[in-house]
């Protein structure tokens, strides 16, 4: 939000009433900051375990007796078994839990959730056993989720109720076995950003470090960010004429 303005009078508001001093804007401090959800790059890893969310939803897992939510897919088999979201710190087991037993010798996650091991019994070929179904949950506003730790998430009041859903259904997405989902943050396009306000910040020092009397040539960003005026037109700011 923008913070208010000082007002400073100049030698003409001094000698006339009606003309007014120069409003000075004190900066703006951040008001707000939100969770951006948007799905970033799937890269492909080959792993089995891991997977990916091709759309809408989180992955649920469980810490203690509480639900969290995820759209990290490094999975993993702990020491009981379970599929777990792997962390930095601790496992956490997918909600519902999910158990892989030990005559597996390979486990596949389907693009609707089904997780299907294959086992070898005795005396007989390999056969397939369904473990479970990997559930997705979506909400009515996901940025709106409060961060934990891991790239976890708590569902909070703003975002909404979780709908568990099966993936491909009502809206959630499908999972990708193989593939996990890199950052949504683009270096280069938040380098380029970053250049642009360094550009206005520079061209803002130059026009308040020169000369009060010299005529600037001020570079104010793109002509579609400016105010449309007449060629060489003089812009009035406290004693000293400038250019745009």
């Amino acid at each position: 939000e923008a913070l208010p303005y000082e007002y400073i009078e100049t030698p003409a508001s001094e000698k006339n009433s009606a003309a007014p001093p120069i409003a000075v804007g004190m900066g703006s401090q951040v008001l707000q900051t939100r969770l951006s959800q948007t799905a970033g790059e799937l890269i492909r890893t080959g792993r089995k375990l891991d997977v990916a969310i091709e759309g809408q939803g989180f992955l649920q897992v469980s810490l203690g007796e509480q639900t969290l939510f995820t759209r990290a897919g490094r999975l993993m088999i702990d020491d009981q078994r379970r599929l777990c979201l792997r962390g930095s710190q601790q496992n956490f087991p997918l909600a519902p839990e999910i158990r892989v037993p030990e005559s597996a010798h390979s486990v596949q996650i389907r693009e609707n959730g089904a997780v299907v091991a294959i086992v070898t019994e005795k005396e007989s070929a390999d056969a397939e056993q369904q473990l479970g179904t990997i559930q997705l949950s979506c909400f009515a506003d996901d940025t709106e989720l409060f961060p934990r730790e891991s790239c976890l998430f708590e569902a909070t009041a703003r975002s909404g109720v979780p709908r568990e859903l099966t993936p491909g259904k009502q809206g959630a997405g499908l999972l990708v076995a193989g593939m996990l989902e890199a950052s949504n943050v683009s270096i280069a396009e938040e380098l380029e950003a970053l250049a642009s306000i360094k550009q206005r910040v520079d061209a803002l020092q130059t026009i308040y470090q020169l000369d009060t009397l010299e005529p600037v040539q001020a570079d104010l960003g793109p002509p579609s960010d400016r105010i449309a005026r007449p060629e060489g037109q003089r812009l009035p700011r406290g004693n000293r004429p400038i250019i745009k």
